[in-house]
């Protein structure tokens, strides 16, 4: 058995460090980027300078590094790179740079995710988008179960718009209210759900955004910031729905089953 490279045994180790969403320290920071220089040239260092910056939390920084790591296409280095903002920066950040690398790679898993979550944030021409170009990576069976599931989801959708009285547009921009609610607390997005229900023998049409969050207080915060946005936009009064930003029980045991790099 040949012994791991340095470069390697660097990489592991930031990678092992990011995931369990550890920062480290000034020394360690120095320490890491004196080794990285040492040990590694070309776009692996720069890729490895990202991961360093990354676990000190410059993300900024972090992010100038992982550019330039990419000045080839490596899939590995963006999954990764999406892992990072997805952790560590803003929900928006996040998903602008997920519809780039779902644009720029053949990749199933960056279009698929990319495919749902403009469901999620209720985009049903940027989902079609998607759903074309998975359906073109993706065998004739599994393209037939993308196109059917699109086909319940964008009923569901409209339905929710139709007996809610909002538009398409209006429900994107619901959403992008409360994903800036979130990221203003920099709370994670966990998923979206939206319901017609019957409430005290009338229907209500709810939209539930769940958070990454478990603290009662700041959950109370960003539904008040909600309902006072709500307020100040004309094209909401009226309209027969309500939304609100849920928790979750328990965020670590939420984190142990989502994996990073």
């Amino acid at each position: 058995m040949q012994p791991i490279h340095k470069s390697e045994e660097l990489l592991n180790l930031l990678q092992d460090q990011i995931v369990r969403e550890n920062v480290c320290t000034d020394f360690e920071f120095i320490q890491f980027i004196r080794e990285i220089n040492k040990y590694s040239t070309g776009l692996e260092k720069n890729y490895l300078k990202a991961l360093a910056y990354s676990l000190y939390n410059k993300i900024e920084q972090a992010i100038d590094f992982f550019e330039l790591s990419l000045q080839f296409n490596n899939v590995d280095y963006a999954r990764n790179y999406l892992a990072v903002i997805n952790q560590r920066s803003s929900n928006k950040k996040y998903l602008k740079l997920l519809y780039r690398f779902a644009d720029e790679y053949e990749s199933v898993s960056f279009t698929l995710l990319a495919y749902q979550t403009s469901i999620y944030i209720a985009n049903l021409k940027l989902a079609e988008h998607y759903l074309n170009k998975i359906c073109k990576l993706s065998n004739k069976e599994k393209a037939d179960k993308y196109k059917n599931n699109f086909e319940r989801t964008k009923s569901a959708l409209l339905k929710y718009c139709f007996l809610s009285g909002l538009n398409e547009d209006e429900l994107m921009k619901l959403v992008s209210m409360a994903i800036s609610i979130l990221d203003n607390h920099q709370v994670k997005i966990v998923g979206v759900n939206y319901t017609n229900a019957s409430v005290h023998n009338e229907e209500s049409n709810i939209f539930i955004m769940t958070a990454e969050c478990d603290d009662a207080d700041i959950l109370s915060e960003m539904n008040l910031q909600l309902a006072y946005e709500l307020a100040e936009h004309k094209e909401f009064l009226g309209k027969n729905f309500s939304i609100f930003i849920n928790g979750v029980d328990d965020v670590s045991k939420l984190k142990e089953g989502l994996t990073c790099l």
